[in-house]
């Protein structure tokens, strides 16, 4: 996700910005290159960055290295629940460029969001659930064993409760079996999911 940008001379005549309200004004009216790096850049000096960092991403008209840019840096700093909530709020986007750099984001923070993540696991919407199940089997948290267990338990969409079994055959305990066991008399009949939780209950290991 990093972003190689622009390097700003040292010799260049860089306006001094003293607040973060003048850092966005400058980034939001300079029309060069490095002066909005510069703009960014100087953004992270400053407490509540994050918050304009992120509305920096759902203005829609910004260019695509800018909010790359912003991105890489929202990956690598603290971030607040306000702040891992509107991220989810980027995954309604229409804009995939946008949408693809909140995943990244989550991904990239890992287990410093962990805490955030339980909050999703019965989300109304159902994008979202799968996207949960995804990037906790593909982030290995870790508590990504235990959300998984209860995103499965109170699932009743059959694809997303597969998705999340597939990932626990991955890096679920042998004590998770016998929750399989009850799992697939839930499915009872239904050969897709009994499919997927035995090859979960292999993938563990059953002595």
């Amino acid at each position: 996700m990093a972003l190689v940008k622009t390097s700003i001379s040292k010799e260049e005549n860089l306006e001094e910005i003293e607040t973060l309200l003048e850092c966005l004004t400058y980034f939001q009216t300079e029309e060069e290159i490095e002066k909005k790096y510069y703009a960014l850049d100087k953004m992270k000096e400053f407490d509540g960055a994050g918050l304009v960092f992120l509305s920096i991403l759902f203005d829609g008209e910004v260019d695509p290295k800018y909010t790359s840019y912003v991105a890489s840096i929202l990956g690598k700093i603290k971030l607040t629940k306000d702040i891992f909530d509107g991220l989810f709020s980027l995954l309604e986007f229409e804009n995939a460029h946008i949408r693809n750099l909140a995943i990244e984001i989550i991904q990239e923070q890992g287990n410093d969001v962990e805490e955030f993540f339980e909050d999703y696991l019965t989300n109304e919407d159902r994008d979202v659930r799968i996207f949960i199940a995804n990037i906790l089997g593909n982030t290995k948290l870790k508590k990504s064993r235990e959300y998984l267990l209860k995103l499965i338990e109170n699932e009743k969409d059959i694809n997303i409760c597969m998705t999340a079994v597939d990932y626990l055959g991955e890096i679920g305990e042998p004590e998770d079996i016998e929750f399989l066991k009850e799992l697939k008399e839930r499915f009872s009949g239904d050969f897709y999911a009994e499919f997927a939780i035995n090859n979960a209950i292999e993938g563990i290991g059953e002595e």
